[in-house]
């Protein structure tokens, strides 16, 4: 059993407490789901748990955590900088790991995660394959050690969908401990037995921790039936105090005006106890109104759109390339594919790990740059290749830097729940849900009428999901997406591109 006892999380640069004394148990067969809005906090609870004495980057812990499980494993957002350099013969056969891995049980894994086993002996580098394809060999290894706790962050994200599907099944079968964050709703729906909600509150200013035993569609469910039921009462109690006060205000101008008509001394003493009476009631509904139940705010709502002032005619081509093939480096990736797109259109790219869906997307990028009328916005896996990590999100989005340019930016920023602390943190410090946020502004900024997205969905709260493809169904430009997020692709792509991996992949 994982055991954690009054687990505390502060940010050391606004002294801001991000996770307030946490407490909870984590036992054999418990799939728990630890979601929560963007930067909360969720990857350095992680990391803390698999390293407790190991101190974390941009915070400080209290708290105690005793682990009696007897291997727990650890996969992060990232693929380990120190294994990028390795063959995939080396990271597969580690001699440090030999002894402790069931090699025929690997293999099963690999081949179940369709990952080809006769290139298990390549010397191709771990670094050049697709984020996928990592992914598929991180996971074999590491339930081929098989573990009695694992911690996963965000283990959907460059999975393709038949692999995803497997994952989901592999991991709610297993009768170990799983603790792990995912922005994939079906994902969660589907493993998640308990959920641990870090929950910002007081417009972003403090936070409150849920756990309940519950399966996320379940508790996101009832989550949204308390938010209206709490903003419906609260809305009656607030037109009932309306009333109270509007009858209590024509009391007092009543009263208040037959004292200053009153001649007779013993009708002024009566009409002065009367407003001492009405007074009272004042005060009264004084203290009845700060009791009153506040309409809820949706804390994890990301207020903003995608103007698009010049759309493209919906007959433009984009592209209209026949008989197109994905290539590498020379090496054919794809069967010939069409590869139509118009001005207007969204389009879905699909197919299997490694078949060239991130290539695609930057070749694309490369053709469209610099055509004249288009304004084109890219949102890649990576948000290191267009935020500079070293500036803060006021530096980066300002262009004047007036005055009237950084008001008018707080606000956004505002919108999208970064404190003003947050604003000047540099954008290394941010989580990747917020960098996510921040990219988006951008875009809104630039008024593109052309999207090339890849993997847009795959760092936002799984409770703002919704609220990110309405975002995008609604944009009136054009699209081209690679995701592996099957409400995305359905909701709102207009049609799927199936890339077809050649028969040698």
């Amino acid at each position: 059993m994982l055991h954690v006892e009054n687990f505390t999380m502060t940010h050391q640069q606004d002294l801001k407490v991000l996770i307030p004394s946490l407490s909870f148990d984590l036992k054999p067969g418990d799939k728990l789901a630890l979601i929560g809005e963007e930067g909360c906090g969720k990857s350095s609870l992680l990391n803390w748990l698999r390293q407790p004495d190991a101190p974390l980057p941009y915070v400080e812990v209290t708290g105690t955590c005793s682990n009696s499980f007897g291997r727990t494993v650890w996969i992060g957002q990232t693929f380990p900088a120190q294994d990028e350099g390795l063959t995939i013969e080396a990271y597969c056969f580690d001699p440090v790991l030999a002894e402790q891995i069931d090699y025929g049980y690997f293999y099963q894994l690999v081949s179940q995660l369709g990952f080809d086993p006769d290139r298990l002996t390549s010397q191709q580098l771990m670094g050049t394959l697709s984020g996928g394809e990592k992914l598929k060999l991180q996971l074999a290894r590491t339930l081929a050690l098989e573990p009695d706790c694992l911690l996963l962050d965000e283990p959907s994200n460059d999975l393709d969908l038949a692999t995803l599907d497997w994952l989901s099944r592999t991991l709610a079968s297993l009768p170990v401990a799983v603790l792990f964050i995912s922005h994939d709703e079906a994902f969660l729906s589907q493993v998640a037995n308990r959920i641990l909600h870090i929950e910002t509150i007081n417009n972003h200013k403090a936070s409150r921790v849920h756990l309940v035993n519950l399966d996320y569609e379940t508790y996101r469910n009832q989550r949204d039936a308390q938010f209206q039921r709490q903003g419906q009462l609260a809305r009656k109690q607030q037109e009932e105090q309306a009333k109270q006060e509007a009858r209590h205000r024509q009391m007092h101008d009543k009263v208040q005006h037959q004292l200053r008509q009153a001649h007779d001394s013993s009708l002024g003493r009566l009409l002065a106890k009367k407003m001492r009476n009405v007074k009272s009631v004042g005060r009264r509904l004084e203290r009845q109104a700060e009791d009153m139940l506040e309409i809820p705010i949706q804390e994890d709502a990301i207020l903003v759109k995608l103007p698009c002032p010049h759309p493209l005619p919906a007959s433009k081509w984009l592209i209209n390339q026949p008989d197109y093939v994905v290539r590498l480096e020379g090496r054919a990736l794809t069967q010939p594919l069409t590869l139509e797109w118009r001005g207007q259109e969204k389009i879905g790219l699909v197919g299997p790990n490694g078949v060239g869906k991130s290539t695609l997307l930057k070749q694309v990028r490369d053709w469209l740059t610099d055509r004249p009328g288009l304004r084109l916005g890219y949102m890649p896996q990576d948000y290191r290749q267009v935020l500079p990590q070293d500036q803060t999100p006021l530096d980066f989005l300002q262009e004047s830097g007036s005055q009237e340019e950084k008001t008018k930016l707080m606000t956004y920023l505002g919108s999208l729940r970064f404190d003003p602390e947050e604003m000047r943190h540099p954008i290394s410090q941010l989580s990747g849900g917020q960098q996510a946020k921040l990219l988006l502004l951008k875009l809104n900024l630039m008024e593109v009428n052309v999207l090339l997205l890849d993997e847009p969905s795959r760092n936002f709260s799984p409770l703002s999901q919704a609220e990110v493809r309405q975002i995008f169904r609604d944009f009136p430009g054009a699209i081209l997406a690679v995701s592996h997020d099957q409400l995305f692709l359905d909701q709102v792509c207009d049609r799927r591109l199936i890339l077809e991996p050649t028969e040698n992949q």
